[in-house]
């Protein structure tokens, strides 16, 4: 009942179908009804939105071949007993009725494929209030989310706010995952074990730093592979990353930043690659601790105060390492008031 493009490397029927569930592909799948396993299964097209659609009383398993064009976003839905109408309201992008009314969720079994809620690829549609509800509502279902590949709008004024949840983990396809925002894209609350890795960022105004964090609890911050560039340093002049803290968090015992790495990175900013700042409130307690700068490239800073690295006021316990350096107008590091440092191999 499902038929599949091989690929070139001789992966399995069960390897491809994991690896098409994914990728939101699907792009032939099972006629109306077939068996899959010992379960009937259902094509119903593309995703029906809020329209409730017939589905046969002995299905309870339904597949969809695109969520608005054909081939992108595929997946599986299940009848779930459990929901009521203010869920399907809730999770408008991943949930849908029949005429019956059953309602039916989509079946997550792994990361989630942002195409399956309905992100779309390239600039020429204005989609970025779609992907952003596509991201909001993917990281209410699943803690590990990823971009495809291709150029996505995420020009949002303010940029996205992530939500203040622990041990999300949001990927790109490399940097063939090519996130266009304005100045700002991500902003991050207060949350523990965040990961963003594996992608571009494209800052094109000067609305703010493409990452940002201010007057945020923070514990182990990862930012993996990221390439972090502007397109015009006439209109960029903001930091690639910038993290504001102040004293608020001393009271709880700990810094306000605790755990930060930055790894294989190439940022290209229009002021400075990466600055952690304290806003001076006159009370000696560390405001960022455990901070990792690594293996990464900061380049073509055009100010005058265009830095690559900059850690101000009362930080502890910091390496920077191993990164290159390339057309620095002001200091390539800057450190100010961040004690046990180490600054090597640079």
């Amino acid at each position: 009942g499902l038929s599949m493009n091989m690929e070139a490397d001789g992966a399995g029927p069960s390897e491809m179908t994991r690896r098409m569930v994914m990728q939101g592909g699907l792009l032939t799948v099972l006629s109306n009804p077939k068996e899959f396993g010992t379960e009937r299964v259902q094509t119903i097209g593309l995703f029906p939105g809020a329209d409730p659609i017939d589905v046969p009383e002995n299905i309870s398993r339904v597949a969809t071949v695109g969520f608005t064009v054909p081939g992108r976003g595929g997946a599986y839905y299940v009848a779930d007993s459990a929901m009521r109408e203010a869920d399907c309201r809730e999770r408008r992008l991943s949930t849908f009725r029949a005429k019956d009314g059953r309602f039916f969720r989509l079946e997550i079994s792994g990361p989630i494929n942002l195409e399956v809620l309905g992100l779309r690829i390239g600039m020429a549609g204005r989609f970025a209030k779609a992907n952003a509800a596509a991201l909001r509502e993917a990281l209410i279902l699943s803690k590990t989310i990823y971009f495809p590949a291709g150029e996505i709008d995420l020009r949002l004024p303010g940029g996205f706010l992530l939500p203040s949840c622990d041990g999300m983990t949001i990927a790109g396809q490399g940097w063939q995952t090519r996130i266009v925002g304005y100045g700002n894209i991500f902003s991050i609350p207060s949350l523990s074990d965040l990961k963003i890795e594996n992608m571009w960022i494209v800052q094109t105004t000067n609305d703010g730093p493409a990452i940002q964090s201010y007057h945020e609890n923070i514990r182990n911050l990862k930012l993996i592979k990221l390439k972090i560039t502007i397109v015009d340093s006439a209109k960029c002049r903001n930091n690639s990353i910038l993290i504001v803290l102040d004293k608020s968090a001393a009271k709880y015992g700990s810094a306000g930043l605790n755990g930060f790495i930055v790894e294989d990175c190439y940022l290209v900013s229009g002021r400075m690659g990466i600055e952690i700042q304290n806003h001076g409130d006159g009370e000696r307690c560390y405001r960022y601790q455990n901070i990792h700068i690594k293996n990464s490239t900061f380049c073509g800073l055009p100010v005058d105060n265009g830095m690559g690295v900059s850690l101000s006021g009362w930080g502890d316990n910091c390496l920077v390492e191993g990164n290159k350096f390339i057309g620095c107008r002001g200091p390539n590091i800057e450190i100010v008031g961040a004690d046990r440092t180490t600054i090597k191999d640079n």
